[in-house]
């Protein structure tokens, strides 16, 4: 087997026991590799900022969400002005 197949069929078992859609490379990718997006909900930024996979995002934070902030805890982080930043590409 190729590299990560083993991830690859571990995830399609776990998929397919919770009656998730069809499981399907597309599927694996989207759900395990793939960051999230969120956008910046402060007016004068709206700035699209990328996540890795390993944060909790659920609806509520991303409504919430500002630069810099801690998406586990909803509060932000102590950079002085985390918008000043450049989006991420």
């Amino acid at each position: 087997h190729k590299d990560g197949y083993e991830k690859y069929a571990t995830w399609k078992r776990i998929w397919t026991s919770n009656g998730k859609s069809e499981p399907s490379l597309k599927a694996f990718m989207s759900d395990q590799l793939v960051p999230y997006w969120v956008q910046c909900t402060k007016q004068d930024c709206a700035k699209w900022r990328q996540l890795t996979r390993d944060i909790q995002m659920t609806t509520a934070s991303a409504k919430i969400y500002r630069c810099g902030m801690k998406t586990h805890t909803a509060v932000k982080s102590e950079n002085s002005d985390p918008c000043s930043l450049s989006e991420d590409m």
